[in-house]
């Protein structure tokens, strides 16, 4: 199991190198985060109550940065920090809504901007699966419709 106590002990070298972020990034991303939590908690008193979990805030929000740097499954989270897949997903959207306000990221019709210089894509492809054997209940045999 990961947890930021044992990240806390590697060189900031290596630090950067997993989690994608220097120490001193982190550290003022958990402060802003935990503002952000206090605010909320604030407007809304009644969130107070519940189980405290186990799972400390520096390992929520390293869950979502392995999410953002990795892009891997859930599932595969979900083995790596020895947490159900749902509590993965759960945390992935509270605190990645929780880093689009903080750092206020617009939308997409910030794009048409005349000021924006440039653009970085993902262009990462997938491939689409397909049945090996029984392909014949999915495909007709025909290769275009026109006569």
């Amino acid at each position: 199991m990961v947890k930021f106590d044992q990240l806390e002990k590697l060189s900031d070298k290596k630090f950067l190198r997993i989690v994608g972020l220097p120490r001193k990034c982190f550290t003022s991303l958990v402060e802003q985060i935990n503002i952000e939590i206090d605010k909320n908690q604030q407007q809304n008193p009644m969130k107070k109550r519940g189980i405290k979990g186990m799972f400390s805030l520096e390992d929520k929000i390293l869950v979502t940065l392995y999410y953002l740097r990795h892009y891997s499954t859930l599932e595969s989270l979900a083995g790596i920090f020895q947490i159900s897949t749902s509590y993965v997903h759960n945390i992935y959207q509270k605190y990645s809504s929780m880093m689009v306000k903080i750092f206020h990221v617009e939308g997409a019709k910030s794009l048409s901007s005349d000021t924006l210089t440039t653009v970085l894509m993902d262009v990462t492809e997938q491939e689409i699966e397909r049945p090996k054997k029984g392909q014949k209940a999915y495909y007709s045999g025909k290769k275009k419709d026109t006569p």
